[in-house]
């Protein structure tokens, strides 16, 4: 089975105990003559592996979070955060044990 986009760094972060968070991710058109934009973008994710992305209604991305006013969304349901600082923190790590290669 493939890979899906994300695993690789999820694994990297649980292997060097760097925190992330998958909160998932609400991609809006905040006007009707944006939606052809949100459509392309999932299209793309598509094309990158990504198929679990959901189109919802504004009602619907409103009502998860009630602060937007948006027309339309794509709920990107694996999407997250990563503590960058900590992530570059085990690359260095990793680079000055492993040595820079010149």
């Amino acid at each position: 089975m493939r890979a899906r986009p994300g695993d690789a760094l999820r694994e990297y972060c649980d292997a060097h105990g760097v925190p992330y968070n998958r909160c998932g991710k609400l991609l809006v058109a905040t006007a009707r003559n944006q939606l052809p934009q949100l459509a392309a973008i999932q299209q793309k994710a598509v094309e990158n592996g990504v198929t679990d992305l959901v189109r919802v209604s504004g009602a619907e991305a409103m009502e998860m979070e009630p602060q937007l006013q948006c027309v339309e969304a794509v709920l990107s349901p694996q999407t997250g955060i990563i503590d960058s600082h900590q992530f570059m923190l085990a690359l260095q790590g990793n680079a000055e044990r492993d040595g820079d290669g010149y």
